[in-house]
C-alpha cells in the first residue's frame, strides 16, 4: 500500500503553499474559487451549492524530445594513390606500394578526383598528338638564310657574395673580454670563407667572359672564315633541334664553306610517331589510334618510297633518292596515273614550265616569300 503526504502552510490570507512527495504547489484564492499553481500547470477550481468544476488555464510546456544519437559514421580513410596514363592510352591507379587498387576504390577515386585526372588525360593526349606535329613542322624552324646569325651577349647571372655583417654584442657581453673575442674570431672565420667564396666567383665570372668572347668572335668572325668554326656551329645548331627520337649525324664541310656532306642515321620507321589520341567527351579515358602503317620499299636503282597519309585520310607515295635523300616525286599508291614532279630537281626543269598554284601554304617557314603572280591555296586545290 502506497503512503502518500500532504500539507498545506497558510502564508497570508488566500494564499496557500502545499508540499507533497510530488514537489510544491501553490493556492491561491478563498475557498470556493481558488488557482492551484504547480508543476502539472495551472487549474481554476470553483463550487457552489454542493457543485464543483475545475478548468485548466494553462498546461506545462511539453518536454523536448531526445533526439536518438547520430549513427556513427565510418571513420574517413585516405590512401595516398598514383595514376598514371600510358602510351596506349591505358589509365592506371596503384597505391603506395605500388599495387594495383581493386575496382571499388578506383571507381571512389575517379568521383573524387575527376578534374585532376580529366586534366591528367589531355596533357598525356596532348602529348602523343605534339609528337606527330613536331614531325610535321620540324622544318618551321629552318631559320632564314638571308638573315646572318647574330651574337647576343649574356649578362653573368650569379650574384656576388654577400659579405657577413660584423658581430654587435649584447650589453652585457661588452663587459666580458672573452666573449668579445670569440665573437671576434667567428667573424673572422666568417670574412675568410666569404674571401674564398669571391674569388671562386670572380674565376667563373672571368671564364664566363671568355666564353662569350670565343662565341662572339666565333658569330661574326670564324663561321666566314674557318672551316672548323663553321663545323662547330652547324653541329652546335643541330643540337639544339628539339627531336625525342635518336638521330645520328656526321658532317664535313669541304671546300672553304662552298660544300656541306652530311651523314644522317635517321630512327627506324617503327620507332617514328605513328599514334593518334583523343579524349571523348564522356567517361574518363584516352582514346589512341594507330595510323595506317607506313611502307617503305626500296627497289635497286630506283628512288626510296614513303607512303604517307594526308589531313584528308588519303595516301600519297613520296620519291626520295636513295643517295642524297632529295625528294623527287609524289603520286598515288597503287597504279598512279600521273606524278607531281618537284622541278627543283630535275635538269629539265625550264622545260617544264612556270608554277600554277602554291599549295599548303601554312606549312611554309617564315622568311620564305611568295611567288609573285601564282595563286594560294592553303590545303590541297
Amino acid at each position: 500500500m502506497a503512503l502518500r503526504f500532504r500539507r498545506s502552510i497558510k502564508l497570508a490570507p488566500g494564499v496557500r503553499m502545499n508540499v507533497s512527495g510530488s514537489g510544491v504547489s501553490w493556492t491561491l484564492g478563498p475557498r470556493g474559487a481558488t488557482v492551484g499553481i504547480g508543476k502539472r500547470g495551472t487549474r481554476l477550481n470553483t463550487s457552489f451549492m454542493g457543485l464543483s468544476s475545475s478548468q485548466i488555464l494553462s498546461r506545462p510546456l511539453p518536454r523536448p524530445r531526445q533526439a536518438a544519437p547520430p549513427a556513427l559514421s565510418a571513420p574517413t580513410r585516405s590512401i595516398p594513390l598514383t595514376c598514371s596514363v600510358d602510351d596506349d592510352g591505358v589509365l592506371s591507379f596503384q597505391d603506395e606500394h605500388g599495387n594495383t587498387l581493386d575496382d571499388a576504390l578506383v571507381e571512389i577515386a575517379k568521383k573524387q578526383n575527376r578534374a585532376a585526372i580529366l586534366g591528367l588525360i589531355q596533357r598525356k593526349c596532348d602529348q602523343i598528338n605534339g609528337e606527330l606535329d613536331g614531325l610535321a613542322t620540324i622544318h618551321l624552324h629552318t631559320p632564314s638564310p638571308h638573315t646572318p646569325p647574330r651574337f647576343h651577349p649574356e649578362s653573368y647571372s650569379e650574384p656576388t657574395p654577400t659579405a657577413p655583417m660584423p658581430p654587435r654584442p649584447r650589453w652585457w657581453e661588452k663587459f666580458l673580454s672573452k666573449r668579445l673575442a670569440k665573437l671576434d674570431a667567428l667573424y673572422q672565420q666568417a670574412l675568410a670563407e666569404h674571401q674564398v667564396r669571391v674569388e671562386s666567383w670572380q674565376r667563373e665570372k672571368a671564364k664566363d667572359e671568355q666564353e662569350q668572347a670565343a662565341k662572339q668572335r666565333l658569330i661574326e668572325e670564324g663561321i666566314y672564315t674557318d672551316t672548323v668554326a663553321m663545323e662547330c656551329w652547324l653541329e652546335a645548331n643541330l643540337q639544339e633541334i628539339a627531336w625525342p627520337r635518336e638521330t645520328l649525324v656526321a658532317l664535313e664541310i669541304a671546300d672553304e664553306g662552298r660544300h656541306i656532306l652530311l651523314d644522317v642515321d635517321l630512327p627506324e620507321i617503327e620507332d617514328m610517331p605513328s599514334k593518334l589520341a583523343a579524349v571523348p567527351t564522356r567517361g574518363l579515358r584516352l582514346s589512341v589510334k594507330e595510323l595506317p602503317s607506313a611502307q617503305v620499299r626500296l627497289l635497286q636503282g630506283k628512288p626510296r618510297h614513303y607512303v604517307k597519309t594526308a589531313d584528308s585520310g588519303a595516301q600519297r607515295v613520296t620519291g626520295f633518292c636513295e643517295h642524297c635523300g632529295t625528294q623527287l616525286y609524289a603520286t598515288d599508291p597503287g597504279t598512279p596515273k600521273r606524278y607531281s614532279l618537284r622541278v627543283g630537281t630535275l635538269a629539265q626543269r625550264d622545260q617544264v614550265g612556270g608554277p600554277q598554284a602554291q599549295i599548303w601554304t601554312r606549312r611554309r617557314v617564315g622568311w620564305m616569300p611568295p611567288l609573285e603572280g601564282v595563286d594560294e591555296v592553303d590545303g590541297q586545290p
